[in-house]
């Protein structure tokens, strides 16, 4: 069959037309800003605009918020600020065990949706606040804030907070944060002495804390074994030299010569 044109020596030549469309302009439309919603109620909570309820705790501190969004945001809250059970007052009294600075924070969470910026203090700090705002978040039923708190307790596992994380995430049931205890210490030599010796471990009744020793003392025994520490960087790399092998490489634009001896 004869192409004329086409056929040129053992080469078939192919012809063909290309045709380039402009993109449309309304691809190109900017991407959305992102909602100004957090902000402008974190706004009207630190500015008090309409805030129609006080939440006061035994100390005298008040704070004002706004009954519609604590009735969206809490639902342990609801029935007693715009149910049947709705309390006429104006006035909310905070539980003995949530310090002010604790509900504090879960205001915060409440209107912005996310945890309050970090302090400068030590690492250790930050998981105690931690700890005492997932107690807050499991007692209000706040499963975000729970999640959120249970992310930065699993970031911040030392020694000296190993023992009360461990023993608060075995009352509330967190296994993710038992886990992530036994995984930081498992990887620490000293990791279950510096625990015993810490003031958190102290602080446990004795029968919790002999459990909970033996607990995560087993936990951490059996994580070792399945994924043994090794001890020096010497156990883990060998070095090329000792091979009696020099590998280099040449790198051209499209060419890769290896010298070896």
């Amino acid at each position: 069959m004869a192409l004329p044109g086409y056929l040129r020596g053992d080469r078939l030549v192919l012809e063909c037309a290309v045709r380039l469309l402009e993109d449309s302009e309304e691809l190109r439309a900017p991407a959305p800003p992102p909602s100004d919603l957090q902000r402008d109620l974190r706004r009207m909570l630190e500015g008090g605009a309409g805030a129609d309820v006080t939440i006061v705790d035994a100390g005298g501190r008040h704070f004002r918020a706004h009954r519609c969004v604590l009735a969206a945001r809490l639902p342990v809250l609801r029935a007693q600020l715009c149910g049947p059970m709705r309390n006429s007052r104006e006035v909310i009294e905070l539980p003995d065990d949530v310090a002010p600075e604790v509900f504090a924070a879960v205001l915060h969470f409440i209107y912005g949706d996310a945890l309050p910026a970090p302090g400068r203090g030590e690492e250790a700090d930050d998981a105690r606040g931690a700890q005492r705002l997932l107690a807050a978040a499991d007692l209000y039923a706040l499963d975000g804030l729970s999640r959120a708190c249970q992310d930065m307790l699993c970031r911040c596992v030392t020694p000296c907070t190993a023992a009360d994380t461990y023993a608060l995430a075995d009352r509330l049931n967190m296994p993710r944060v038992k886990a992530a205890v036994v995984e930081s210490l498992a990887v620490n030599a000293d990791g279950m002495e510096a625990v015993k010796a810490s003031a958190g471990f102290q602080q446990l009744d004795a029968e919790d804390a002999a459990a909970l020793a033996e607990e995560m003392t087993s936990k951490v025994t059996t994580a070792r074994h399945e994924n043994p520490v090794r001890s020096s960087a010497s156990r883990e790399e060998m070095p090329v030299a000792s091979l009696g092998l020099v590998v280099l490489v040449v790198i051209v634009p499209s060419v890769v010569f290896y010298f070896t001896h």
